[in-house]
């Protein structure tokens, strides 16, 4: 390797150029707009901002390999996935193996924008995303918090990213658009735009465009190692070793990173997040991490993101059965979605991977496993265990010890079924262990509530028939929170001090006061007294009363509220101890 260093007008204009690329084992660009901020102010105070490692590759082999360009714009919805890059093979080009945070920070601050969505702003709002630059206010010397103890997170230096519209506001500050110090005479820009402040400020403004100026186009910031090498595989081992001493790029990032790269006949990094966004779309909330997680499972390769897993050979598996691993868990999510389950109600993703392992498997048909009778079975036995799965909670914290001990039990077992009776068997008096104990149960019921909405809702669907149209229902309280949990009304009520604190702190939000709602209904009802709406309700539901286990009490009044819970409490328990 050679050692170098170069302006990062350099390099920016490289980039503009695609004479610097991103190689397909890189993953994409994360870093938030604080961190580019504190990228310019460290540059402007002449902190080291870390080495780079680039990767030449000449003309001859530059068709051989896949390549992605720079974002300029990134925009978190419209613009965060990089363009390929298609170079023509007639010039060398430059690959970043190390440092493309870095980079893109930089050519996003020097030569783009950055959109993030406005904080409690809705996802389909189109204003929800404004375009904002990167500006440096040119009147403060420093913004240094006096209270800070650490000076090292600090920032000397104001650089914000704001709209154009917010970058108008100058009555405390003068903001200068970054990107504008390419080309600019600084001295010019000053006697010109700055007229209006006296010569001290003016001074002052002067030193920090010419340093910001000094910092971009005559200092040789950007010191990177250049790797010759043109064997993908050496250049892979170099990018592996970097790029695993730390925390920088997780290990399922290099499984897609080598994937990326070793991939043939299909571009992995194009299928992996149109897989991601699929799911997503049926209300799901996983990474990349997970499908990489899954691509090894469904594949019988070692679960562990391990380097020496990492193989061309391996990845190759991965690549050949693709397809089968897209449907699956596709099929996967399709089922947990027609009983309901969403990423409000789903602790732990793992939990899905030996559902698709079972499905691919067994081979199930795939055009009819959601709908004809003949799988009836094995739907209810899978969304059994998977409830139970949940609420024991197997798939917390490290699971690929219980992922893969699955994967053999299944593998050994399938044909006759979801394996749930070897499951039991296998994990029974484990830290697994999936049965439950009327002890076990009762103390489920105690927790079951509504401020834990991920236990709670497999907890339900174990008591309660799934209504077909589970995704447009809400967990709703039968008596409406807002009046079981006022002081007032329950004094009012007559309830005792000793008897509020229990209401307050236990019975409004236990599941003996919750039940399904149609979210139409829910609306409708919102905080009408309980008695009212189950009059209502009951009249046009003859079996209501029945299907939600409502006791029957003399009166639905909120005086007997606590005699209402602890009856229906026991409705529920006994059904759970059916059903579980």
């Amino acid at each position: 390797m050679s050692y170098t260093s170069i302006t990062i007008k350099n390099i920016i204009d490289g980039i503009s150029d695609n004479e610097y690329v991103l190689p397909a084992i890189q993953r994409e660009f994360v870093w938030n707009i604080t961190q580019i901020e504190k990228l310019f102010d460290s540059l402007m105070r002449g902190y080291p901002v870390g080495s780079f490692l680039f990767w030449s590759i000449k003309k001859d082999n530059v068709k051989d390999y896949q390549f992605y360009s720079f974002l300029a714009k990134y925009h978190a919805i419209d613009n965060c996935h990089n363009a390929e890059f298609n170079p023509s093979g007639n010039n060398d080009i430059t690959a970043i193996l190390d440092g493309q945070q870095r980079l893109t920070s930089l050519y996003i601050g020097l030569k783009g924008s950055y959109s993030e969505k406005k904080k409690n702003a809705r996802h389909d709002n189109p204003n929800a995303y404004p375009q904002k630059f990167l500006y440096l206010n040119l009147l403060d010397n420093s913004i240094l918090d006096n209270n800070t103890q650490n000076e090292e997170s600090s920032m000397k230096y104001e650089f914000k990213f704001l709209t154009e519209e917010e970058s108008k506001d100058i009555s405390k500050k003068m903001w200068f658009k970054v990107s504008d110090i390419l080309g600019i005479d600084v001295a010019k820009f000053v006697i010109t735009s700055l007229k209006q402040f006296g010569e001290e400020k003016q001074a002052s403004c002067l030193d920090k465009l010419n340093l910001l100026k000094n910092t971009v186009e005559k200092h040789e910031i950007i010191t990177y190692f250049e790797e010759k090498e043109q064997d993908l595989d050496k250049v892979l081992n170099i990018f592996i070793r970097v790029n695993s001493q730390g925390t920088i790029l997780s290990y399922s990032d290099l499984l897609l990173s080598t994937a990326t790269a070793t991939w043939k006949s299909i571009n992995a990094r194009e299928n992996i997040h149109t897989l991601v966004d699929e799911l997503n779309n049926k209300g799901m909330n996983i990474s990349s991490d997970f499908i990489m997680k899954s691509s090894l499972m469904l594949t019988d390769l070692n679960i562990k993101f391990i380097i020496k897993n990492f193989t061309r050979s391996n990845m190759q598996i991965i690549e050949n059965q693709w397809e089968d691993i897209r449907v699956y868990l596709n099929l996967t999510v399709s089922l947990l979605q027609k009983y309901g389950y969403n990423h409000t109600y789903i602790s732990a993703y793992n939990a899905l991977l030996p559902i698709a392992y079972y499905l691919k498997v067994s081979k199930v048909d795939y055009s009819e496993f959601l709908s004809n009778t003949k799988y009836q079975n094995d739907r209810d036995t899978i969304i059994k265990w998977l409830r139970r799965a949940f609420i024991k909670q197997i798939f917390s914290g490290g699971s690929d010890g219980t992922l893969t001990t699955y994967r053999d039990i299944i593998k050994e077992n399938y044909k006759n079924g979801f394996p749930l009776n070897e499951i039991e068997k296998r994990f029974k008096g484990k830290r697994q262990d999936i049965t439950f104990t009327d002890e076990d149960i009762e103390g489920l019921m105690d927790s079951a509530n509504y401020n834990n909405k991920k236990q709670l809702y497999s907890v339900m669907t174990a008591i309660f028939p799934i209504p077909s149209h589970a995704l447009e229902m809400n967990i709703d309280h039968m008596f409406p929170k807002s009046s079981m949990t006022s002081s007032k009304n329950l004094a009012q009520w007559k309830f005792s001090d000793e008897k509020q604190k229990d209401i307050i702190g236990y019975w409004c939000n236990n599941i003996s006061n919750l039940q399904y709602l149609e979210i139409s209904q829910n609306r409708a009802k919102s905080a009408q007294d309980f008695a009212s709406w189950l009059n209502e309700i009951s009249k046009k539901d003859n079996n209501f009363k029945p299907n939600q286990l409502i006791p029957d009490i003399d009166s639905y009044a909120p005086e007997n509220f606590i005699e209402f819970c602890e009856k229906r409490f026991k409705l529920l328990l006994d059904k759970l101890k059916k059903n579980i």
